[in-house]
């Protein structure tokens, strides 16, 4: 039997149990954030933790990860760390403004290529679809090329969280 294969994520979320309390945890997180080599950031905002690289270790594929505690719902006495870690904010606002605009844009021409088509006109426009979708295509392995670029960063910020949250 073959093992199901997840569909890979951009922006991967993730969740696990530690055994402190949320207040104590937090504790941890920022004693550890000050206390942290030259390598890396971060920032708590209430409930809400930011660990980025630094700013001379950082490039376009940077990652950020963030984060909360939380309570369980089903085990009240059971936090979980709760979180995503992906490109920083502009990078992916950028990639889904760029896929939006190409994507749009794309649609809008062909659509107007296929209905002088449909009259019986020829219209060099029909070809924004396969050409938009030949460049969201282009960017997405850019995208995956990145994620590769900042592997080593995803795995240092994953380590200084569960290396200091005690977790397997």
């Amino acid at each position: 039997m073959t093992k199901k294969q997840a569909i890979p994520r951009i922006r991967p979320r993730f969740e696990f149990p530690i055994k402190y309390s949320k207040h104590d945890a937090l504790r941890i997180m920022a004693a550890a954030l000050e206390d942290t080599d030259e390598s890396i950031e971060g920032v708590i905002v209430d409930n809400h933790v930011i660990i980025d690289v630094t700013e001379e270790n950082r490039h376009f594929w940077s990652p950020q990860m963030n984060f909360r505690f939380t309570i369980d719902d089903d085990e009240p006495s059971v936090t979980k760390v709760k979180g995503i870690i992906g490109p920083r904010p502009a990078t992916w606002t950028l990639f889904m403004f760029f896929y939006f605009l190409i994507g749009t844009l794309g649609f809008f021409i062909s659509s107007f290529g296929l209905a002088k088509w449909s009259l019986g006109e020829s219209s060099i426009t029909i070809w924004a679809f396969p050409i938009a979708l030949l460049i969201m295509l282009t960017a997405y392995a850019a995208g995956k090329l990145g994620e590769r670029l900042g592997k080593d960063q995803v795995e240092l910020l994953t380590k200084f969280v569960k290396v200091n949250l005690q977790v397997d």
